[in-house]
């Protein structure tokens, strides 16, 4: 089988190649909302509330796929179904309070190695530590 370094006409090679601009601007619309995502929210300092939107923020623009987004924005403290831990005499965290949702996705990456944690959930979460440290990273540069 002889190889060349032209692609064949019509095949794949050459759609690639026609595409290229249209990838070169999904990327450049890609790291744009990435940089606004990041000027807009402080993975330091966050609340449950802003997290959820951020999440959603990010799924829209295709940063993150279906089950990162789930992975973020699941926010335990804005279920309904909290209230029935509230009625043992817990009290139920305000989900306006901001806390540093990097540091505790690093804690849940550290506890899922520790424990020996399914490697696809673990890579899951490895993927969000990813994530919040490249928005936290965007934000202090500017």
């Amino acid at each position: 089988m002889a190889t060349t370094d032209t692609p064949p006409e019509g095949g794949f090679f050459t759609q690639l190649a026609a595409s290229k601009s249209q990838t070169d601007e999904m990327l450049s619309e890609a790291a744009q909302s990435v940089r606004a995502v990041a000027a807009q929210y402080d993975v330091h300092a966050i609340s449950s509330t802003e997290l959820n939107v951020m999440s959603s923020d990010l799924y829209d623009a295709g940063i993150i796929s279906r089950e990162e987004f789930a992975m973020l924005s699941f926010q335990p403290e804005m279920s309904n179904n909290y209230d029935a831990v509230g009625a043992q005499g817990i009290k139920r965290p305000d989900p306006t309070r901001n806390r540093d949702a990097l540091a505790e996705w690093e804690r849940i990456l550290r506890t899922q190695e520790q424990l020996g944690s399914s490697d696809y959930f673990t890579e899951k979460t490895r993927g969000v530590v990813s994530l919040l440290r490249r928005l936290a990273d965007l934000r202090d540069a500017d």
